[in-house]
């Protein structure tokens, strides 16, 4: 849509580049020393999810795996299982498919406390992010970068990214937005303190918003003078008890002017 606006856009899908960087076999065989030292590991089950990983195309590409109820099963169970031992080199993630957990204790992802922390915190997302998307966006040299969000258990990675790009790259202006933005707007949370004070702007995607940073930083900077007009109210998004289903990752428009 910003392209069909005129900017001059590239649209990366940061969910399943994690997923392809996370899931590479030789990545899963290192990260294996984790799962020896972890109480209540099946290591045959992760040899498994490791030789599935390895396999080209994986087995849930290929369509006769959709026609065996046990061979899709089997499937599945591989790629749990991979994602759970991408996640055990760092105590209190759980991943699985579509699922982003905090346990012991377990904590609520729509917490705006746990979001702060998710910013801060060496977590699954940081190899990808580090090593691949990082040092692609700076190739880019882009000067706006949005997060799009769909589901819950994609915040985490955002806000992550969110204080890297803070970090390496202050000079990009970073926008939140998404489906599931929108949904926070609509129901009246506060979005303008940390951790979403990590992007400069936080936006529901309607086209008068995408018009504004399709013009680059003057559009913006008029609708934060606007908000900032009309005050800053809303509750809290933890005390939402909604729990949306998803995936982990998030998508990126970069723009270039």
């Amino acid at each position: 849509r910003l392209s069909r606006l005129g900017a001059e856009a590239t649209w990366i899908d940061a969910s399943a580049g994690w997923h392809r960087f996370a899931l590479d076999a030789r990545r899963l065989a290192e990260t294996l020393d984790a799962a020896h030292a972890a109480p209540g590991t099946r290591e045959d089950a992760y040899r498994r999810a490791i030789a599935a990983a390895g396999r080209e195309p994986p087995a849930l590409r290929r369509a006769e795996t959709y026609a065996d109820r046990r061979v899709y099963t089997s499937a599945v169970n591989d790629l749990e299982n991979g994602l759970r031992l991408a996640a055990l080199p760092f105590p209190g993630w759980r991943l699985g498919g579509g699922m982003v957990a905090l346990e012991k204790p377990a904590r609520r992802l729509e917490s705006s406390e746990v979001l702060e922390w998710t910013t801060e915190a060496a977590g699954p997302f940081d190899g990808y992010f580090v090593e691949e998307l990082m040092p692609r966006l700076t190739r880019g040299r882009y000067d706006l970068i949005a997060v799009s969000l769909t589901y819950q258990q994609q915040a985490p990675a955002a806000f992550r990214l969110a204080g890297l790009l803070a970090e390496r790259l202050p000079g990009v202006r970073r926008v939140l937005g998404g489906p599931l933005v929108a949904c926070w707007r609509a129901a009246g949370f506060a979005l303008a303190r940390r951790p979403f004070t990590l992007f400069d702007e936080v936006v529901a995607g309607t086209d008068r918003e995408l018009a504004e940073i399709a013009e680059g930083s003057e559009g913006i900077s008029r609708r934060a003078a606007e908000d900032a007009k009309r005050g800053q109210g809303g509750q809290d998004l933890g005390q939402s008890r909604r729990g949306l289903p998803g995936a982990h990752g998030s998508q990126l428009k970069a723009h270039s002017s």
